[in-house]
């Protein structure tokens, strides 16, 4: 059984307009045509979807169920979903379990003496605890994940908690979200890309950076799966070939 009391919210998304955007499914997104993209030595550019001259460059994909996350590599490709989701509920119900024990055993029926009560009522208490106790509490799902990935992942790794995180989008889905799919990308001498916050996935077949090149990203996460990143002094660059870029395969 699983306790969710905190109202889970899907990943924020931009608030811009993206009338001109195809709105497609994951796996017709990774099926389009792909353009470079070069941004020309010591220019500062915005890439963002919001920018007419960029918009081909992005799409507005569909993520309602969970083999639209294995596709575009929100979850590791082959996981099972029956497997993740019994793990959430298992970390649920201990996190539940931890807010009892926390509210019956605070006098305040609180827990927290540092800061003044915000709510009294006992279901408000708990959903306050329920919060505390589930954020970054993955440990049944970080060893799901420890499992398939062959390698250690923590009850409070990152990876686990977007795992957690785009799990639950799906249960909303209330919109789509904005992914950029393109081919090479190619930062020159002095330049920066700035990838604008409302971009939850960066898909390339290589990006290549110059050691005085910048890429950065304006908000909290993005998902960026490339053939290859490159930070060159000089650039020697052939173009990816599409048989070598991971997320053109459509298996899961």
């Amino acid at each position: 059984m699983s306790h969710n009391t905190t109202g889970q919210c899907p990943p924020e998304e931009g608030s811009g307009d993206t009338q001109g955007i195809k709105v497609l499914s994951a796996k017709e997104a990774l099926r389009r045509d792909l353009k470079t993209l070069e941004v020309p030595a010591g220019a500062d550019v915005m890439f963002s979807p919001y920018e007419p001259e960029f918009a081909d460059y992005f799409a507005q994909v569909e993520v309602k169920i969970f083999d639209d996350l294995k596709t575009l590599g929100f979850v590791p490709r082959g996981l099972k979903e029956e497997s993740v989701r019994r793990a959430i509920a298992d970390d649920d119900e201990e996190a539940y379990k931890i807010a009892q024990t926390r509210l019956y055993n605070s006098p305040s029926g609180h827990g927290c003496e540092c800061q003044p009560q915000k709510s009294s009522g006992p279901v408000s208490k708990l959903r306050e605890q329920y919060a505390s106790a589930r954020q970054s509490f993955n440990p049944a799902l970080a060893r799901v994940l420890s499992d398939h990935l062959k390698t250690r992942i923590e009850w409070d790794n990152p990876i686990a908690g977007i795992v957690h995180k785009w799990v639950r989008h799906i249960e909303f889905a209330e919109r789509a979200v904005n992914v950029a799919i393109l081919n090479d990308i190619t930062i020159n001498r002095g330049a920066t890309l700035r990838v604008d916050a409302s971009t939850r996935s960066l898909l390339a077949g290589s990006i290549y950076i110059h050691q005085t090149g910048r890429l950065i990203f304006n908000g909290g996460y993005l998902k960026i799966w490339a053939h290859a990143i490159s930070r060159l002094r000089t650039f020697a660059i052939s173009t990816t070939a599409l048989e070598d870029i991971p997320w053109r395969s459509l298996t899961s």
